[in-house]
């Protein structure tokens, strides 16, 4: 048979051809070499731009455009599974009134390739310019002729010495002779799409291990009331990992005994039993009947649990050791906390948990806290004990009865051990106590204060959430202590004492009191609670006002406005955004601030419309990356602007870099969309950042505005006028726009204006001001133009 195919080129060959100079050829309905090399070049930078959950979606794009090129009827890839024993069909490319292949052939034994299979071990490609060619008995053309395929040409996808794949095309409606120039092109295609696979598998590979790492990981001193949640979780996460249909735990009772190997049934077997997934799971739809079914054996020494069972719809996924080891390792883990499970849980609970909740107790407290504290005195670090007493819980008790008392314990204690970070403890001490152990909590002392009080509030909020107990809704409050450590501690008394006394404080105070041990801490955390609670009355009442800072040309002609928040408190006068903007973002109230920014600034942009000075202004506003994505956002600013009618090419957004850095992709997607409605981006604050330039390449910016920072002392250190001087050279080579923000001085004006600075803000010219002060100023300014 091999000797009526048509002659393959060998590698070698294949290299030769891409060595020599080849006159140009025509390719059919296409270009020149010039056309594909441009092509190839565009398709080499997706790939090479594109992030591992994105690279198929490369392949496909690439499909295409290969396929119309070099106008064939089909391009695809076949995958071939890591042991060489099954290839699917994982990418296609289809042409008009072409039958698609993607969804029959799947879980193709390499076997049925013939003799291609080897000559692709070998680095040959397939030409076939008719199929008529190959004997008609031959497993070639009985895999080709219900494809309708006429010519065919199938390049192993290679790197090295892995053969990953092959990469081919499909003539259905006509012939094709396959010239040297084409195999050359391809071969070239093919190469990119190799390495691009090798890379998706070797990035899948990385985070399986991560993955079953991170799994393995949670068993370790896992309590025994979390065991079923760890394990649900973990089998979710296998199944998202995988892509696998199911992912479930069998008792061994319900695989049929005379199924599989015969050792296979022995407790100490570690052998995985394969079938079609109907054969052990008969309750499924019929869309799952003939997946793969792979068992996995939970066994640990003479117990014989159960099976960790995997379906998949692709025989290719478990033709992978890397797999079936990570998959046998986690069965392992699971036995073994079985294991320890059935011999260790009286035990455990007895000397170290709490029988009701399954938390840890005061005895394994005591030592944690111990461990903790000797960590913090090492490594100067801070570390934090909450101690929280429920309220009433006597009455609820009597009210409830016991059993379900102590279904609320279970479900309190639960909620309390999933608020708490890795690494973090949750206790039970007595009926209606509970403990946490902060730690993670850092060096700066001010950073930790600031991290524990917000973890403080939200832990308090997230507990008064409703409980659903036998169709009961069921809402506790509960008295807090707080108390914090950081290094030796002048006091007498230990941490967790400290933390009991801020709680016995915080009873004083009423149901549902937070306090604090430290009296600096407690008033800190007292005047953070006002400032919210004025906040949320602020945003009720509409207490905020805007602002607007002039910026002027070169020339000193007023020509655009930055809006700047004000919040007019009743008592408090005006309160300045240093005020309150940061802690706005760490509360999540700079949504509903930014929301009415945004109103108020086009607003007025739009009233400004009619006006013969104002008119020509731009207006930039100032928006934070939380708003942003928010989900709402966009549906919210356009109706904020048909509203107001403000003209959008008028607009401006200023955006920090901590903003870009919040979720790059997602930012982007949304930038561009506020391109298309007018509105234009100005970077703010740059150079402050680590990764500024990258921006300016990554996003749709038109603006920079060059720091104050680097302004105020400019005319005095060399170094901020050198990194001046930098970003209004690098602004100009990139077509942008700079804004210098902080001009106080007539040297910092002559300086900035030398360097080449399109526009300057600061109180040289403006401080900032309400709406009808900056008209006036406006007309004063521009009356000389």
């Amino acid at each position: 048979m091999r000797n009526l195919m048509p002659k393959l080129l060998t590698w070698r060959n294949y290299n030769k051809v891409l060595s020599k100079k080849v006159s140009p050829v025509k390719l059919e309905k296409h270009s020149t070499q010039l056309s594909f090399y441009k092509m190839m070049a565009s398709i080499s930078a997706q790939f090479v731009a594109a992030k591992n959950e994105h690279i198929d979606a490369a392949i496909n794009n690439a499909l295409t455009q290969i396929g119309e090129f070099f106008n064939a009827d089909r391009s695809y890839v076949f995958s071939f599974s890591e042991n060489h024993h099954v290839a699917d069909n994982t990418h296609e490319w289809c042409a008009a009134k072409v039958t698609p292949q993607l969804n029959e052939l799947k879980n193709i034994p390499l076997d049925a390739y013939g003799g291609w299979y080897t000559s692709w071990q070998a680095g040959e490609i397939t030409c076939i310019s008719d199929i008529a060619v190959l004997p008609s008995e031959s497993l070639e053309r009985k895999l080709l002729e219900p494809q309708g395929i006429k010519s065919v040409i199938m390049i192993p996808l290679r790197t090295e010495d892995k053969l990953l794949g092959m990469f081919g095309l499909d003539i259905v409606k006509s012939y094709a002779e396959w010239t040297e120039e084409h195999i050359s092109l391809l071969s070239i295609i093919a190469e990119t799409i190799a390495n691009s696979l090798l890379r998706k598998r070797s990035t899948l590979s990385i985070h399986l291990q991560q993955t079953v790492g991170q799994i393995t990981v949670r068993f370790i001193n896992l309590p025994v009331a979390l065991i079923d949640n760890t394990i649900n979780n973990a089998l979710t996460q296998l199944r998202e990992f995988f892509d696998f249909s199911h992912a479930l735990l069998l008792e061994a009772e319900s695989v049929p005994a005379n199924y599989g190997e015969p050792n296979s049934r022995k407790p100490n077997s570690k052998k995985t039993i394969y079938g079609f997934a109907n054969d052990f799971l008969p309750n499924l739809k019929p869309e799952y009947y003939y997946h793969t079914c792979v068992l996995f054996p939970i066994v640990h020494g003479k117990k014989h649990y159960g099976y960790l069972t995997m379906v998949h719809e692709n025989k290719l996924i478990f033709d992978n050791d890397q797999h079936i080891e990570s998959l046998s390792l986690i069965a392992e883990v699971i036995a073994g906390t079985y294991a320890r499970r059935d011999t260790e849980k009286q035990n455990e609970y007895l000397a170290f948990y709490h029988p009701v909740s399954g938390l840890p107790n005061r005895r394994f407290l005591d030592k944690q806290i111990e461990q903790v504290v000797a960590g913090c005195d090492r490594e100067q670090t801070c570390c934090a004990i909450v101690f929280i007493d429920i309220d009433h819980f006597k009455h609820t008790n009597d009210t409830l009865g016991r059993e379900l008392s102590d279904k609320l314990l279970q479900h309190i204690g639960q909620r309390v051990q999933q608020f708490i970070e890795a690494g973090d403890t949750a206790a039970h001490l007595g009926a209606d106590q509970f403990v946490l152990i902060i730690e993670q909590l850092g060096t700066d002392i001010d950073s930790a204060l600031r991290k524990l009080q917000r973890a403080s509030v939200e832990f308090k909020n997230n507990l008064e959430q409703p409980f659903q107990l036998e169709n009961k809704s069921i809402t506790v409050s509960a008295c807090i202590g707080v108390s914090f450590y950081c290094g030796a501690d002048p006091h007498e008394l230990d941490i967790l004492n400290q933390a009991e006394l801020a709680m016995f404080k915080a009873k004083s105070f009423g149901r549902g009191s937070l306090r604090y041990f430290d009296p600096q801490m407690q008033e800190s955390a007292s005047k953070r609670a006002l400032l919210y609670d004025d906040l949320k009355v602020a945003i009720t009442e509409n207490q905020f006002e805007m602002y607007y800072q002039l910026q002027v040309n070169r020339k000193g002609k007023a020509i655009a406005a930055e809006a700047l928040v004000r919040w007019h408190h009743p008592e408090r006068g005006m309160v300045s955004p240093n005020e309150f903007i940061d802690f706005a973002e760490e509360t999540n109230l700079i949504e509903d601030i930014s929301e009415q920014v945004i109103a108020l600034s086009c607003k007025q942009l739009a009233d400004w419309g009619g006006h013969p000075v104002m008119n020509d202004l731009e207006l930039s506003i100032n928006i934070s990356a939380q708003h942003m994505l928010k989900s709402d956002f966009m549906d919210t600013l356009q109706a904020i602007l048909q509203m107001t009618k403000a003209p959008t090419e008028k607009l401006k957004f200023e955006i920090t870099e901590s903003a870009l850095i919040a979720d790059t992709t997602a930012i982007v997607k949304l930038m561009k969309e506020l391109n298309q409605l007018g509105i234009r981006f100005s970077l703010d604050d740059f150079g402050t950042g680590y990764s500024s330039l990258s921006y300016l390449k990554a996003f749709p910016i038109t603006e920079l505005k060059l720091d104050l920072r680097f302004v105020h002392d400019m005319v005095t250190n060399n170094r901020d006028y050198a990194i001046a001087a930098a970003v209004i050279i690098l602004a100009k080579e990139l077509d942008l726009i700079v804004v210098a923000e902080g001009v106080e001085t007539n040297e910092q004006r002559d300086l900035l204006l030398e360097l080449g600075c399109d526009s300057l803000q600061g109180y040289l010219y403006s401080r900032p001001l309400p709406a009808e002060q900056v008209v006036a100023l406006t007309e004063e300014i521009n009356a000389k133009f």
